[in-house]
């Protein structure tokens, strides 16, 4: 109790100084899917190794001046990490520890496992209501089964009353008729649905071209279907309201698998220095460096869609009522056991 109070009362001084408060760790590139939106699993990312459990540890010891950071744990495919459990517990000692899945090796011992060291959410990537469209897009057979399985798993293995899990969904120009039936998922398993934007130049996707229609539309399912989760300033970014300068390297960083810090997942090519052997405070700032003298809006991600409207974009109180409703604790039931798991084609 009394860590998560220093948890609470810290996160809450360092938002309100603007700080650096979220991570993205990759801690592998390892992937068993080939999905067109993405290409962390091609060059150059493929070649680096999972990040090791030496480093892991570094890791967390040298990110503890920064704790508690909003930090997730992502790839590639992060269940595919041979050490993924004791690397877990190090990182959520100290942290707001998430995950995000495809869900394909999810069982439910490893839901328990992963919920037991301490990670606050755990999302699952599913794009399409139909298994034969989504399978197709990620490029793994019976996918959608595993992912609507997987959610499940953890719907039904959460510990704690303020653990989360999410279903992910990226909005894309062909699977906009497939948002609402899956926030239809999420209702009968008792999770919520996540949304985030699809990044243009990152795989071979496609963007909505009309995006006021498409916030629009969206902004009617979500008031039908209580499971839809988006905070108001995100959603309103997708059209460019609120929309400011990235503040990835200032209040956001990625960190790859060697523990190099990095401005944006995206920038694997250009780290600050590596958390492993440089001054934290030197990397800090070198970060920062490169956000203010390369300003970028290249994307509109759900890292930055969600840290940026409570920081900086207009009407604030209202995103962050909307945030705490969305985090708040959920009572510990047993899913209902039906959904889509086995969905038509």
């Amino acid at each position: 109790m009394a860590n998560g109070i220093w948890k609470v009362a810290r996160m809450a001084g360092k938002i309100l100084a603007k700080k650096m408060i979220q991570a993205t760790v990759m801690i592998n590139y390892q992937c068993n899917c080939r999905c067109r939106i993405c290409n962390y699993w091609r060059e150059p990312f493929r070649s680096l190794p999972p990040m090791s459990l030496t480093c892991a540890h570094t890791l967390a010891e040298k990110l503890k001046p920064l704790a508690p950071l909003a930090m997730c744990l992502a790839g590639g495919e992060p269940l595919l990490h041979p050490n993924l459990i004791d690397l877990a517990g190090l990182l959520a000692r100290d942290h707001y520890l998430d995950l995000v899945t495809n869900g394909y090796l999810m069982t439910p011992d490893l839901a328990g496992d992963l919920f037991k060291f301490g990670l606050s959410e755990i999302s699952v990537s599913i794009d399409y209501a139909l298994a034969k469209e989504h399978d197709a897009q990620r490029g793994l057979e019976g996918l959608f089964d595993r992912a609507a399985a997987a959610l499940e798993y953890l719907a039904a293995k959460r510990v704690k009353p303020e653990q989360r899990v999410r279903l992910v969904s990226v909005v894309m120009e062909d699977n906009l008729d497939h948002i609402e039936p899956l926030s239809d998922l999420c209702q009968k398993l008792g999770v919520k649905h996540n949304l985030t934007l699809y990044v243009p130049g990152r795989g071979h996707g496609g963007q909505p071209a009309d995006l006021s229609a498409v916030v629009k539309r969206l902004k009617d399912i979500q008031k039908r279907k209580p499971a839809l989760l988006i905070v108001p300033g995100y959603l309103e970014g997708f059209e460019g309201r609120g929309r400011a300068q990235c503040r990835n390297g200032v209040n956001l960083m990625a960190i790859d698998p060697l523990g190099r810090a990095l401005r944006c997942i995206d920038r694997v090519d250009k780290p600050a220095g590596s958390i492993i052997t440089d001054d934290l405070k030197v990397v800090l700032a070198k970060l920062k460096k490169q956000a203010l003298e390369n300003p970028c809006n290249r994307c509109w991600t759900s890292c930055r869609g969600v840290v940026e409207p409570l920081l900086y974009g207009p009407k604030k109180i209202k995103n962050w009522l909307y945030q705490l409703r969305a985090i708040r604790s959920e009572p510990i039931i047993n899913p209902c056991g039906h959904g889509l798991r086995g969905g038509g084609d």
